[in-house]
């Protein structure tokens, strides 16, 4: 019976290893004391009931467990009882040790992971434009499973071909807007199964080899980037760093950050589409601003073209130049709210008449508010502002220096240049080089200081291309 003893000492260790295991995993958000805490607890709550029933089993056979076999070998000296358990327990705690060691592991992988799907998910709102986002994101993705080198390739819409958008390391020299065939080796088994592929070092095809590292064969994997089971592109990740193979863990993380990415993606491509027909409808609606004017037709086209030219130069980002491109459009939408017979009038406004038309810059603000939650860039200071001075002299609301918007300084350069610049029925419009030099005179009090040496010298050159491309006023 005491052999039965000490089995059943040595499941309930068992037991408590497994239980603890098993509650480790689960409480996986407690810190590493806790979860040793709790196992432990719950394998010795196991041991000891097991213990407590011992001497129950003790009874049941008691003259049957002390009588030796007839069988048993008569010239074998058992070891001590003491001996057979400790041998026992070691043997056992040894292997909780091995389970604990790996249960740690785990979680300190999982933890890292759910670390970088938190850092993952900030990178997906902070950083919308694709030419920023996949490359940033492809950094992190290598890093984080140790790769050696990874990729982004999107399908061309026209062409159908796997392009290049992002990479990183080595990667066989795959260059950024290269194509890689999409009908051989392991790009055409994710494009058709729609499914992760892991291709195990020493496999490799000729497709494959083009975006191979040095050496002998890495494993690679092949993460689909889709939406709606709407193909993207592929996620290439190949070799890892520590010489190890991708393990199946690694491949399914690989996959949630696709997802991730494939989800953005999808949101710039139809923001991109909203965009262009957002755009269609505000040129069609500047052209009817425009009309009405008979002097300015073509004003606000005009100042838009070089107001964006003036950002290019300036390097504003994408988002900008986007915010740049619809306020300078629409900078003139108030003249809606102008009577004809003096936006027309021929000669000159009385003082009276001067106020009405300023108040355009407060009427287009104020058109445009009611579709501010919609729009997907503020850009009713620049509307309200295009009209203020660096001196403060500006209306509507005298603001002066930096509280004006910056890009309401820039659309000003280019208002008043393509103004003096046009005809109209009182006075002819200024030569070029005299034009330049009035923009120079504003100088400090009527432009910002800092903008107009960058204005002057592109505007020459801005000015015939749109006189060629739109024509002059």
């Amino acid at each position: 019976m005491r052999s039965v003893k000490i089995q059943l000492f040595l499941i309930s260790i068992v037991t408590m290893g497994s239980l603890g295991a098993a509650i480790a995993f689960a409480i996986r958000s407690f810190s590493e004391w806790a979860i040793v805490g709790i196992s432990l607890g719950a394998g010795a709550l196991v041991g000891l009931v097991t213990v407590a029933l011992l001497p129950a089993l003790d009874e049941t056979k008691p003259e049957e467990s002390r009588e030796p076999r007839e069988d048993a070998p008569r010239n074998h000296t058992p070891l001590p009882e003491s001996v057979v358990v400790q041998h026992g327990i070691a043997e056992v705690l040894s292997k909780m040790s091995d389970k604990f060691a790996a249960c740690q592991g785990d979680l300190e992988r999982k933890s890292r992971d759910f670390d970088f799907l938190v850092d993952f998910s900030k990178m997906m709102t902070t950083t919308p434009s694709e030419g920023k986002l996949l490359p940033f994101v492809l950094e992190k993705i290598a890093y984080h499973v140790g790769a050696k080198s990874a990729s982004f390739l999107l399908l061309d819409k026209r062409s159908k071909e796997l392009v290049a958008r992002a990479v990183t390391g080595s990667a066989g020299g795959l260059a950024r807007g290269e194509c890689v065939p999409t009908d051989e080796g392991i790009y055409a088994q994710v494009l058709g199964s729609k499914r992760t592929v892991i291709q195990r070092r020493g496999v490799r095809s000729r497709a494959l080899a083009r975006i191979a590292t040095p050496g002998d064969p890495e494993d690679v994997v092949g993460v689909p980037l889709q939406v709606d089971n709407r193909m993207l592109g592929i996620l290439m990740v190949e070799g890892k760093k520590d010489g190890t193979g991708f393990t199946h863990g690694e491949s399914e993380f690989l996959g949630y950050l696709a997802n991730g990415t494939a989800m953005v993606l999808r949101y710039a491509s139809l923001q991109e589409e909203l965009t262009k027909i957002f755009l269609s409808i505000v040129r069609a609606l500047v052209q009817a601003v425009d009309a009405r004017d008979r002097y300015t037709r073509n004003h606000s086209t005009r100042v838009s073209e070089y107001s964006m030219a003036l950002g290019r130069a300036l390097k504003f980002d994408p988002d900008e130049q986007d915010r740049m491109l619809f306020g300078s459009l629409l900078h003139d939408i108030g003249k809606l709210g102008i009577p004809d017979h003096i936006l027309n009038k021929p000669g000159k406004l009385t003082d009276e008449e001067f106020e009405v038309i300023k108040s355009h810059t407060v009427r287009g603000s104020e058109i445009l508010g009611h579709l501010e939650t919609r729009l997907p860039w503020n850009i009713l200071p620049l509307v309200r502002s295009h009209h203020e001075r660096w001196d403060g002299t500006g209306y509507p609301d005298r603001l002066q220096g930096a509280s004006i918007d910056r890009q309401a300084r820039v659309v000003a350069i280019a208002d008043v240049f393509d103004a003096i610049t046009s005809d109209r029925v009182y006075r002819p419009g200024m030569p070029l080089d005299q034009a330049i030099m009035e923009i120079r005179r504003g100088v400090g009090h009527h432009f910002d200081p800092n903008l107009v040496p960058v204005a002057t010298s592109l505007l020459e050159t801005e000015y015939k291309r749109v006189a060629e491309s739109i024509g002059l006023g």
